[in-house]
């Protein structure tokens, strides 16, 4: 509607060549747990449901908000805050009626914003997707993603066109066969809950920290945290949003040197505060080094610019599938 619809709604094609551009400048500030990067509006039409989920619940409440009319952007935010609790999996099991009560807003929103002709039957079935929470859990909890990715590992076991079945037991077995093999390695490492990665000598260390190993990668109950500009994010347990600057190894200990974000404020104040979603509007990233034990992180964040014109802030928002790394 925004790129096709009526007058009253669609914007110009300036508008929609900006926040493309602006749209493919997060290309680099999107994590790695993200199998696609976002496309331009022009791509549209061959856009995976994957992209689409990127954009309703990370980067569309950004790009959004400079381009958007604020009624239609208000409206959008009730489907993106609905859509972040019935994606979480605590939010979703404590207030699921009150994301129920944003869709329905966001449902009688379409006929007043977009017209009657625009309430199909896709529209009408939001109404339902609180029933479907309260019986199965988050979304995520009864998605059609992990089918649809296995498909892809059945597909690379069969080798020819005979005996696709018989082809695939066989490689199951053999697969598991080497599961059990290497099980027996992996119990001597008493400390798998975390893999380190690139060893390195030459990162920022806080005074007085000595004899001890750096990496640039770490794995954190399989959630990567890298030095990189895309998996640098992270919020504490005293709930301080923080880049990572190193990743150290203390003895049977994982260690995070970081900067700590100084100005952390709320990123919209309408139809909740984006702080109760864990969302959040920070900036002037101090220059003082701090570090903790891994144990402190709560969850790993994405990290995007607030505007497509700087860079002096940025906006938080919590990988959602993620939770606490615990």
């Amino acid at each position: 509607m925004w790129i096709r619809g009526p007058l009253t709604v669609r914007w110009p094609a300036r508008i929609v060549f900006d926040l493309s551009s602006f749209l493919l400048s997060l290309s680099a500030h999107i994590p790695t747990e993200f199998c696609r990067r976002p496309r331009a509006l022009a791509e549209i039409d061959r856009w995976k449901a994957t992209e689409f989920r990127l954009f309703l619940l990370y980067c569309g409440p950004v790009v959004l908000k400079t381009f958007l009319k604020d009624p239609l952007y208000k409206h959008f935010l009730l489907l993106f805050a609905a859509s972040t609790i019935l994606s979480h999996d605590s939010l979703s099991r404590q207030f699921h009626d009150y994301a129920g009560s944003l869709l329905s807003s966001f449902v009688h929103g379409v006929v007043e914003l977009y017209g009657k002709s625009e309430l199909v039957y896709n529209v009408h079935c939001l109404l339902h997707i609180v029933d479907d929470v309260t019986r199965y859990g988050c979304l995520d909890s009864y998605s059609s993603y992990p089918f649809e990715n296995k498909l892809k590992d059945i597909k690379r076991l069969v080798r020819k066109p005979s005996l696709p079945l018989q082809q695939a037991v066989h490689r199951l077995i053999e697969r598991n066969r080497q599961l059990t093999d290497s099980s027996h390695n992996r119990s001597r490492h008493a400390n798998a809950h975390y893999s380190f990665q690139r060893e390195h000598i030459d990162g920022p260390l806080p005074d007085g920290v000595k004899y001890t190993k750096q990496f640039f990668k770490l794995f954190v109950s399989e959630v990567l945290l890298s030095v990189n500009q895309r998996d640098r994010c992270v919020q504490l347990l005293d709930k301080s949003i923080v880049v990572v600057r190193n990743i150290l190894q203390h003895s049977d200990k994982a260690m995070i040197v970081y900067n700590k974000f100084n100005i952390v404020r709320d990123f919209f104040d309408y139809p909740l505060p984006s702080s109760a979603l864990g969302i959040f509007e920070v900036s002037c990233l101090g220059h003082s080094l701090y570090f903790c034990d891994a144990g402190c992180i709560y969850c790993k964040c994405v990290l995007l610019p607030a505007t497509a014109f700087d860079e002096s802030s940025y906006v938080v928002l919590p990988l959602l599938h993620t939770g606490a790394l615990e």
